[in-house]
């Protein structure tokens, strides 16, 4: 007695662990059981479905459904079907076969397989429909059971017309005998390719190439599908003395499929022609030939117009044959421009002479080979390129040379910025090691020297005087070597420019007095004001202004300005001392680089980083003897 109930229990667990959805029912179409899937499936409680009367709840809304069930029950077989619920509004494959309480259903939702299905029948007509060539299907009694628009406009009847008409009724009677032997081996299962003529339903007579082939349902031939193209021009041609060209495809005996050319002609010797004489090549190779060269002209063609670098042909005299959109972007010349020029046109004077030398002796040897260059671009600044140059070998000799052209510069800026990290880096450690070392001692050697001062007030004084401003020169180094080891925290506010220029103007007009320098404002009322560390940029302000200051041994005038310049404020800082050598100014803000005889070259460095923090931009312009323009960039936006 306890194996039918573990046999429930396993027959319960299985029907939970299949993919389908479950139902049975008994013979008056009460539900006996249903599995999780298939109360998810049918959009209800299992409780509510149980012991429910399907019939009686659902048999208004899916008639079919139970006309498929009734056979079941009636007939005691099994019966397969997709079937669509009104109720739930979807696609269901229903597997039904009979038990012995009643029936059992498994069914599933296939609402993506019948869209699929529907969508490939929605390609398969519009393809019927659309296609210029006639399309016909018939049965394989040889009866037309559709025909497409261009069969209708082809023999100029009716698709109504012709349904249900044999096709022999259109055939010309000497070509019936040939068009229904390649009828009867299409219903065979061998598709034909025929020549023959048809009259239309106006009595014309026209030639056509037909193409038959097996129709296909199951595995079993269910009638023949016919393709039609109308030659009758192409034969008038060749019978007016023109030669008649048509390529196509053949399959032979053992399954290869060859390409052939046949070519003919009207006999000339008669004065009514009524025979033609013809060459049948075979040009498969040809065409696999000429398949392979569109594909290589493809791939070179993607190669010089997709490159992210610049590309270009040259021929051996050194003229561009070729060239590619980045590369007209890179010199700012069109192509119709670049063509006319020569691969030293574009050099810089001193690159002219090596590559020249370099270029001959590579030719020679056919070989690749890459060079580092200057392109002068058509606006006249200087593009340093490095380019890898392979030769175009045609016929085994070397007729020109491919060379991809690739801009260096930013990659240098990129260099250039890494190395100077890497100097700032060094000059922070040095500073928190000097920082560390130095100003304890400096402590002491300052009281040690004021000590002595005191204890020795009859020496001379001056020597005491030097000593203190040393250890003050010594400290103030030190000083600037913590803030660039340890910089103060940063507390980034709205603030107005305006306002921290005026302040440390103010602050530094006792100095400037001193220097006779007059500093004079003129600065743009409404400003808006920028996100930035107030503290930060008066430090800024005092070292730059400090500098033109003092680079004044004569006096002068400091003019400091303001103004909007699109999304960013411009502060430029003018003065008219001794000046600056244009080979020292891209030498400013370097490590202990200073043109100062008392500076430490650690002020301006110490600038420049706060500004690039700010998101900024520092720009120099000086004339020796004239002055220096310091001009400060900062962005209006919220950092």
């Amino acid at each position: 007695m306890a194996l039918p109930g573990v046999w429930e229990r396993y027959k319960q667990q299985f029907l939970e662990n299949i993919s389908d959805g479950f139902i049975s029912f008994d013979r008056h179409w009460n539900v006996l059981h249903v599995n999780t899937k298939g109360s998810l499936l049918l959009n209800s409680e299992r409780d509510v479905l149980l012991g429910t009367n399907i019939y009686e709840h659902w048999r208004f809304n899916e008639p079919e459904f139970f006309a498929q069930l009734r056979q079941v029950s009636e007939s005691r077989v099994e019966v397969v079907f997709i079937e669509y619920s009104q109720r739930l509004h979807t696609w269901f494959e229903v597997k039904a076969f009979p038990s012995e309480e009643g029936i059992y259903v498994l069914f599933r939702e296939v609402a993506a397989l019948v869209q699929n299905v529907q969508q490939e029948k929605q390609y398969v007509h519009s393809l019927f429909e659309q296609h210029p060539d006639a399309i016909y299907a018939m049965n394989l009694s040889g009866y037309y059971i559709n025909v497409n628009p261009a069969t209708e406009s082809l023999t100029e009847y009716s698709r109504t017309e012709l349904v249900n008409q044999h096709f022999q009724m259109h055939i010309h009677p000497q070509d019936l005998l040939q068009t229904k032997q390649c009828f009867e081996a299409a219903a065979k299962g061998a598709s034909q390719r025929f020549e023959a003529r048809i009259r239309t339903k106006t009595g014309e007579i026209i030639r056509m190439k037909f193409t038959n082939m097996p129709i296909m349902v199951e595995g079993s031939i269910v009638g023949v599908y016919g393709i039609a193209q109308d030659i009758t021009q192409q034969i008038n041609r060749a019978r007016h003395g023109h030669p008649l060209r048509v390529e196509y495809r053949i399959l032979r005996p053992d399954g290869e499929e060859r390409i052939v050319l046949s070519q003919r002609e009207v006999n000339p010797d008669r004065a009514d022609p009524t025979k033609m004489f013809g060459i049948i090549q075979d040009i498969t190779e040809q065409k696999r030939t000429e398949q392979l060269l569109i594909e290589s002209q493809q791939r070179y063609q993607s190669l010089m117009t997709y490159n992210a670098d610049g590309v270009t042909a040259i021929d051996l005299t050194g003229a561009y044959i070729e060239v590619n959109p980045v590369f007209e972007r890179m010199t700012g010349y069109r192509k119709e421009e670049l063509l006319q020029l020569s691969y030293s046109d574009l050099l810089g004077v001193d690159e002219v002479a090596q590559s020249g030398t370099i270029w001959d002796s590579f030719v020679k040897e056919g070989a690749p080979f890459t060079l580092s260059s200057k392109l002068v671009h058509k606006e006249g600044h200087v593009i340093e390129v490095a380019t890898h140059n392979m030769p175009i070998i045609v016929n085994r000799e070397v007729t020109g040379y491919f060379t991809i052209w690739r801009d260096t510069s930013k990659q240098k800026q990129t260099d250039e910025i890494l190395r100077q990290s890497e100097k700032l880096a060094a000059v922070g450690q040095l500073a928190a090691a000097v920082a560390h070392e130095v100003r304890n001692p400096l402590t002491s050697l300052k009281g040690f020297t004021q000590l002595l001062q005191h204890q020795f007030p009859t020496a001379d004084q001056s020597y005491f005087d030097i000593m203190k401003g040393e250890l003050e020169r010594i400290e103030l180094i030190s000083g600037e070597l913590l803030v660039l080891a340890k910089p103060k925290p940063e507390r980034f506010e709205q603030r107005c420019v305006n306002q921290i220029v005026n302040d440390v103007a103010l602050l530094l007009e006792s100095q400037a007095n001193m220097s006779a320098v007059e500093i004079e404002l003129s600065l743009e009322s409404e400003l808006p004001p920028i996100f930035c560390d107030e503290n930060q940029l008066k430090q800024v302000f005092v070292n730059i202004m400090k500098n033109g200051i003092e680079s004044m041994k004569d006096g002068g005038k400091m003019k400091i300005a303001s103004m909007r310049r699109a999304q960013h404020l411009s502060l430029s800082f003018i003065d008219e001392g001794c000046g600056i050598p244009k080979e020292k100014l891209d030498k400013i803000g370097d490590p202990f680089y200073t043109t100062k005889e008392q500076g430490t070259g650690l002020g301006m460095m110490i600038t420049q980083k706060i500004i690039q923090h700010h998101k900024g931009v520092m720009q120099f312009e000086s004339e020796v003897g004239k002055g220096t323009t310091v001009t400060v960039l900062l962005p209006i936006e919220d950092m």
